[in-house]
């Protein structure tokens, strides 16, 4: 497992791949493995054989977020968005999911627009369905953040499905 996360990390997709797939071999009843390895396959394209990891993680875990997040991904990639709310109710979670998978497809207009929405609904006293803990969450800060991203993000310098998670962690922190 550890292995097959280094690979990961070296962008060592195939490897990674390999390793996710003997590790699950030997022990199938894993959810982090299955999580893992749903995780390699969904950048490689592989949106359909990533759902069935994640769904097979959250059978064995179902309070498993980072799968149930990754199966909103691929079920946005798979166009099944109507699948996505029986995984995650609405909340700021869930619409940044939905803008990075918008803006994997290349839909930079409707992504805005989710990850405006996500932005509104940051405030969790009206955002109940939301992963996020109980911290003050800034409003501005927020805007300041996406506007940052934006400009990174036209300049091409970061991927943006990198970029929302390491957003919402500046957001939450600071």
């Amino acid at each position: 497992t550890q292995l097959g996360v280094a690979f990961v990390g070296m962008d060592q997709s195939a490897k990674a791949r390999g390793c996710f797939e003997r590790s699950l071999a030997l022990s199938p009843r894993q959810p982090a493995l299955w999580s893992n390895y749903g995780a390699v396959l969904l950048p490689s394209g592989d949106a359909e054989g990533a759902l069935q990891a994640f769904h097979q993680a959250l059978q064995l875990q179902p309070n498993l977020i980072p799968a149930r997040r990754n199966a909103c991904l691929a079920l946005y990639s798979l166009g099944r968005e109507a699948e996505v709310e029986a995984l995650m109710p609405p909340s700021s979670d869930r619409c940044v999911l939905q803008s990075q998978a918008l803006m994997e497809r290349g839909d930079q207009e409707k992504a805005t627009e989710a990850y405006r929405e996500a932005i509104r609904l940051l405030d969790l006293r009206k955002d109940p369905g939301s992963q996020n803990s109980p911290k003050e969450f800034s409003k501005e800060g927020a805007h300041r953040a996406l506007l940052a991203a934006k400009e990174r993000l036209e300049g091409g310098g970061v991927p943006f499905f990198l970029l929302a998670g390491t957003l919402l962690g500046v957001v939450r922190e600071g």
